[in-house]
């Protein structure tokens, strides 16, 4: 079986990666970020902003797909399904009022395993900051999947809350699970076709969270800022995720704690975001 690395050229290959940077040392796409983009998020300073976590899922996805070759299947309408491994966020990739190159690296494994870290370079260029790494594999068999949200629905009870996140439409809450309607707004509508995950659905997957760890309620304290609460509700690491075919513009999030448990306090969870017919898309486990 052949799964080789393999150099594209062009424009802009994706939103996320806008061109391949790769030389002898390593394969490689760059991405250079302006500040404007729609999906950044507020950092801790007025005048910065940080990518959020959905920005290095997509990344990583489209990066290996296109690189392993595969990707003039899903221009003929064919989904590339793929599941990475051992993800883990180490820190923001922060801007500060001025564009920054975001670099992802690939590496071929004997197992036919793509390795990926996405990095930044000081300004000397000698020294990078790791901010995301995993490993990555095509899922060539696809297994369909399908969930009966009327069911799960009946296990649970509508809440009500300010809406503060733009994607997140419904939320309801049962016996130690969650689910979220989620909906991509008009205004980003144009974008849908430019993601597999679309950043503001699994941001708001990742926002609806809160109510999984807050019991019964989206946390509404005084002296929280709806930048605090999202950080409640962000991942620092994921064991897997799958992406089966594309998010829709309307969607389910079944969000609920894992069967296992974790040994250091932290909150251990799944996610499945599903079509409107219960079809799985994405698996976060």
């Amino acid at each position: 079986q052949q799964n080789r690395l393999t150099r594209q050229s062009g424009g802009d290959i994706h939103p996320l990666l806008h061109e391949n940077s790769s030389d002898l040392t390593e394969q490689r796409f760059t991405t250079r970020f302006s500040g404007t983009e729609f999906f950044l998020q507020q950092g801790q300073q007025q005048a910065q902003k940080v990518l959020p976590e959905s920005i290095y899922l997509e990344m990583a996805r489209a990066a290996v797909v296109r690189a392993s070759g595969q990707f003039n299947k899903q221009e003929a309408n064919k989904e590339t399904a793929i599941r990475l491994h051992n993800i883990q966020w180490h820190q923001p990739v922060v801007l500060d009022g001025s564009a920054k190159a975001v670099h992802i690296a690939l590496q071929e494994q004997n197992n036919g395993q793509v390795q990926f870290e996405t990095y930044t370079l000081d300004e000397s260029g000698e020294h990078a900051t790791v901010h995301f790494s995993g490993t990555a594999l095509l899922i060539e068999e696809l297994t369909s999947v399908a969930l009966d949200i009327g069911e799960i629905k009946s296990h649970t009870m509508a809440l009500k809350y300010d809406a503060e996140h733009q994607g997140l439409q419904e939320i309801y809450h049962g016996d130690n699970q969650v689910l979220a309607k989620l909906s991509l707004p008009s205004v980003l509508s144009e974008t849908q076709k430019d993601y597999t995950l679309h950043p503001c659905l699994i941001d708001a997957a990742f926002y609806s969270a809160i109510a999984l760890i807050g019991e019964h309620h989206l946390p509404q304290l005084d002296d929280e800022t709806p930048e605090t609460r999202l950080k409640l509700s962000l991942p620092f690491a994921m064991e897997s995720l799958a992406v089966l075919s594309s998010c829709p513009s309307q969607m389910y999030g079944w969000l609920r704690y894992s069967k296992t448990t974790a040994s250091d306090n932290s909150e251990k969870m799944d996610i499945d975001l599903v079509d409107e017919q219960g079809n799985v898309c994405v698996e976060m486990r």
